[in-house]
């Protein structure tokens, strides 16, 4: 972080500025310091006023009100530097230590040159008087830089010996995904990056599985980051689905072969308006095209750990000190937990860091008497250490006592496991503390698959009626045979019959050289009396034409 510090030297008042204050007014709001005599018996302190500044490396106002009264007031001030202030004479220069690279040496007998910005006079804490110094050594260097009238001013620059310039690569969304979608992933900054794929830049969009690195040159070689994963998930091809056809307005049965079926009415995007493989449509009056996809849920296992019951020995315990300690593998979700509780009433229970002891997650639960199942859903954001504890007042939960032989430690599945409670010695693995039969899920993903159109056809005439001149169905009514004629086609041609349900009752295809003079005969021999439509499809266009049998 950065820093500035204020020597002062009083002529009207006391040499020392005992009793000066020094202001400093920037971003961060107003600091002040006071240059005092002494802190306490015995002690005296620097006379020096310092300040941190973190992050910013200018002063934008610098006030000092000296004891004699007088206030002088500079801005614009750099950071990083002690500053000599003369009452009513002088301020000290800007000093500043320059490098021509980073301030690094990297111990083979390279040297690196420090410079001092003009000035009158340079002492180095090396003992060299020039402005410019050249170090081959590791360790703090500073220069006091006089203007010639009397002030002059401190600033010192740390040199560094073959740091470790490791760069880090933060995934900039999730590292595990479907087929179709990526990551980007970013680089720590440096002067050049190439990643293990042969890209070059900052940052890297990953659309494929495997392991990535970034090197970058560091000021005394080449630093690779540790590995990164990507994993890809399959995705399920498209859901085997065909079109319908209804006499009349109304709704449709429309079916499609897959797993975890959503239905849409937009070819992308928009949001189900269905599930399942048989979907009943909204009521449609004209031709009408709904979507189908499939979707493979990749993860998601539950699993359960820790007792499944309390133990006999034990009682219901007066207070929140302790509670279960539990390390984790990788991220998850604390589903539920099974208590027992002496008395209804509302119980808080949170989810902590034992890193920091920050609380993850928090909830009040209302729990009946007796056994119960406390549904948590608390996310456990990934490897680490953990605790689920009970948090203020008087639980009443069931702790299992000396005694119990609790069975640490308690496997979570592989996505952690139970190793303790919290008391402290031998205890921490004689006593088990409220939570039984833990529940927990890893992560799901859900990949979701290209869309397939079904088309419900509505009445005698089809989407496409381009060719409907050129094919002709008779006899109609009909008893045991129907011709279709259809010289104007070429290819091949595809004849349905389907019922007034919508239903395909008969269907026959047929190539050019199987069609003599242009008809095909459709065999209904058979089939219930009634009203039917024959839908012809072929590379030309579609139609359809509604026939009676009797």
């Amino acid at each position: 972080n950065h820093w500035f510090g204020v020597r002062l030297q009083g002529t009207q008042s006391n040499r020392d500025a005992v009793g000066a204050r020094v202001t400093i007014t920037g971003p961060w709001g107003t600091q002040i310091r006071e240059v005092r005599a002494g802190e306490s018996y015995g002690m005296v302190t620097t006379f020096m006023c310092h300040f941190g500044l973190g992050q910013e490396t200018v002063i934008p106002v610098v006030s000092i009100r000296w004891p004699s009264g007088l206030t002088e007031t500079f801005t614009n001030v750099e950071a990083d530097q002690v500053i000599n202030v003369v009452e009513g004479v002088c301020v000290s220069p800007v000093a500043s230590i320059t490098t021509p690279g980073n301030a690094v040496v990297c111990g083979n007998g390279d040297a690196i040159t420090l410079t001092a910005n003009e000035g009158f006079n340079y002492v180095w804490s090396t003992g060299a008087t020039t402005q410019s110094i050249e170090v081959s050594t590791p360790g703090s260097y500073s220069v006091t830089i006089d203007d010639g009238q009397g002030c002059n001013a401190t600033t010192s620059l740390f040199v560094t010996q073959s740091p470790d310039e490791t760069p880090t690569v933060t995934a900039l969304g999730d590292l595990v995904f479907c087929e179709g979608q990526s990551v980007v992933l970013r680089s720590s900054q440096a002067n050049g990056y190439t990643w293990s794929n042969g890209a070059q830049g900052q940052e890297v969009t990953v659309s494929e599985p495997g392991t990535y690195t970034v090197t970058i040159q560091g000021s005394c070689g080449a630093f690779t980051s540790a590995a990164v994963e990507v994993e890809v998930l399959d995705g399920p091809d498209a859901p085997a689905a065909s079109d319908t056809s209804i006499p009349v307005p109304g709704t449709a049965t429309v079916e499609a072969v897959g797993e975890n079926i959503q239905w849409y009415d937009v070819a992308t995007g928009g949001t189900p308006i269905g599930t399942g493989n048989v979907f009943e449509t909204p009521v449609v009056s004209t031709n009408t095209s709904f979507w189908a996809s499939a979707t493979q849920v990749v993860g998601g296992e539950v699993s359960f750990g820790g007792p499944q019951n309390r133990s006999t020995n034990g009682q219901f315990h007066t207070n929140t000190d302790f509670y279960p300690l539990f390390t984790a593998n990788q991220a998850f979700t604390i589903r539920s937990v099974k208590v027992y509780a002496n008395g209804a009433g509302a119980r808080t229970i949170a989810l902590i860091d034992r890193t920091d002891g920050s609380t993850l997650a928090t909830g009040t639960f209302t729990l009946p008497d007796g056994e119960s199942r406390v549904q948590l859903n608390f996310q456990v954001p990934g490897p680490g250490n953990y605790g689920l504890r009970c948090v203020g007042g008087n639980p009443q939960l069931w702790r299992d006592g000396i005694g119990s032989n609790p069975a640490y430690p308690f496997a979570l599945g592989t996505l952690g496991t139970i190793t303790s409670s919290s008391v402290s010695g031998n205890n921490a693995t004689a006593l088990y503390y409220f939570f039984y039969d833990w529940e927990v899920e890893a992560p799901g993903y859900s990949c979701e698959g290209p869309r397939t159109e079904v088309t419900v056809f509505v009445g005698s005439v089809g989407v496409q009626d381009v060719n409907a001149s050129a094919e002709r169905v008779w006899p109609n009514p009909a008893t045991d045979h129907v011709m279709i004629e259809m010289q104007a086609t070429s290819g091949k041609v595809v004849v349905e019959l389907l019922d007034v349900t919508g239903r395909l009752v008969l269907d026959r295809t047929a190539d050019a050289q199987a069609r003599k003079d242009g008809l095909l005969r459709l065999n209904v021999n058979g089939l219930a009396r009634g009203e039917y439509v024959v839908r012809i499809r072929h590379a030309e266009g579609s139609s359809a034409h509604r026939i009676v049998l009797h």
